[in-house]
């Protein structure tokens, strides 16, 4: 069993019902960790929110300022140790971009781009935004227009391929695949087919739905004031 069916048959084995799907995942560092994990095996990474920059993209004052209102109750300690993790994750993607061995697509809502979590994070947010899409050609960051209800009301969806093994494919849908969201309730991961051909659809549709990379990058420039 390869480090992919390992971390898939972990996921399953904490899912009673057999069907491939593990639900109200409770967040936190163990959720974290596992994201993470997944991360590393990825060859394609394809993140949405609607709401917020996206975790993997963002910048840890930026982190800090939606965790905490994201989870008012959250004890200090606690939070800190959130961001902590999540900064380690965004910065492992970032050494896999480097490496050549991943490929990171993002659709980010236009209203994450212009609200303002806390005055000065947002600004440091959206410039680190523009630095990580100038300085890695492997990532593209679309921005899905104000107007534009979500195809199949998806506010928040993360998709990961992995490269089939012994091959370079990404784009067969045999090739190993997991997907994950969050509610209210807790994260929910998933392997089954019938969710991974829905979200894969869902994904389609919010990528034509968008505006290209080039003028999603000006965008966020002209926000900036850049």
């Amino acid at each position: 069993m390869d480090a992919v069916e390992r971390l898939i048959w972990d996921l399953r084995s904490k899912d009673q019902w057999g069907a491939g799907r593990v639900e109200a995942t409770e967040y936190g560092v163990p959720n974290i960790e596992r994201l993470t994990r997944l991360d590393a095996h990825a060859a394609v990474i394809r993140s949405c929110n609607i709401l917020y920059i996206p975790g993997l993209l963002q910048h840890p004052a930026y982190a800090l300022a939606t965790t905490k209102a994201a989870f008012p109750r959250l004890p200090e300690a606690e939070l800190r140790r959130w961001i902590l993790m999540r900064s380690a994750r965004t910065h492992a993607f970032l050494d896999l971009l480097r490496s050549d061995r991943l490929t990171g697509l993002f659709v980010v809502g236009q209203q994450a781009i212009m609200h303002e979590a806390s005055g000065d994070a947002h600004i440091r947010q959206l410039e680190h935004l523009l630095d990580v899409i100038d300085a890695h050609s492997q990532i593209q960051v679309l921005i899905l227009p104000f107007h534009t209800v979500p195809p199949a009301f998806t506010t928040q969806l993360f998709l990961w391929a992995f490269r089939g093994e012994g091959s370079g494919d990404t784009a067969n849908r045999t090739t190993p695949a997991c997907a994950y969201t969050e509610s209210a309730a807790g994260g929910t991961y998933t392997t089954r087919i019938d969710d991974l051909a829905r979200m894969r659809s869902a994904w389609a549709d919010l990528v034509n739905a968008s505006m290209g990379p080039a003028e999603s990058r000006s965008y966020i420039a002209e926000v900036l004031g850049a």
